[in-house]
């Protein structure tokens, strides 16, 4: 009796448990296991180009929302306050769009499908928004007569409709899809980065 006791004070702690490397590929095979690299190369990449993709969204936003009034005013020939009510009713729809993104995206196609999808529809819509703008008969396309007014405000809320529909895409799925990338870092890491995400 004391003899067996003797033994099994002498074993390794982790001798039934040891690994040989087969089943785990961290594995030193000698009951320890290296620790795996949190932050990869292509996992980085991937990040980089979430938070890159929301900084181009946000700014391109901002940028377009500084300048609507005016342009309303001096080159549509929109009234101050037809101009105000279009610059609310954007901004509000920015923010209510994001509620049938976030559904679309969880009950169809996916947070990365939903981001590519709308991203393309906010590219469209910001081509748009220049070709309300420019002067077609000077520059370069040789149109001998001016498109008119009427049509002007017609890209131009066309652009505005697209963007926001971009917006309410990208804004409700990129925050989620990021905080995605670090799940596997454990359940604290990954409630801060979506709170940070979101925060955005």
């Amino acid at each position: 009796m004391s003899s067996a006791v003797q033994n099994s004070a002498k074993k390794p702690l982790l001798a039934d448990t040891e690994d040989n490397g087969e089943g785990n590929p961290y594995s030193t095979g000698y009951g320890s296991i290296e620790e795996r690299p949190r932050f990869t190369r292509n996992k980085l990449f991937i990040v980089g180009c979430i938070l890159m993709t929301e900084l181009c969204e946000r700014l391109t936003y901002y940028s377009v929302i500084a300048n609507l009034i005016l342009f309303c005013t001096s080159t549509l020939d929109i009234s101050s306050t037809g101009a105000a009510r279009i610059s609310l009713i954007f901004s509000g729809s920015v923010f209510i769009v994001p509620i049938f993104g976030g559904y679309v995206a969880d009950a169809f196609v996916g947070k990365f499908n939903i981001i590519l999808g709308c991203g393309l529809i906010y590219v469209i819509g910001l081509v748009l928004l220049p070709a309300s703008a420019v002067d077609y008969k000077n520059n370069w396309f040789g149109l001998h007569n001016k498109i008119s007014t009427e049509t002007r405000r017609g890209l131009f809320l066309s652009s505005l409709v697209l963007i926001a529909i971009g917006t309410g895409g990208i804004k409700s799925n990129v925050g989620p899809f990021g905080a995605q990338q670090v799940e596997n870092l454990g359940p604290k890491l990954y409630n801060l980065s979506l709170i940070g995400f979101i925060g955005l």
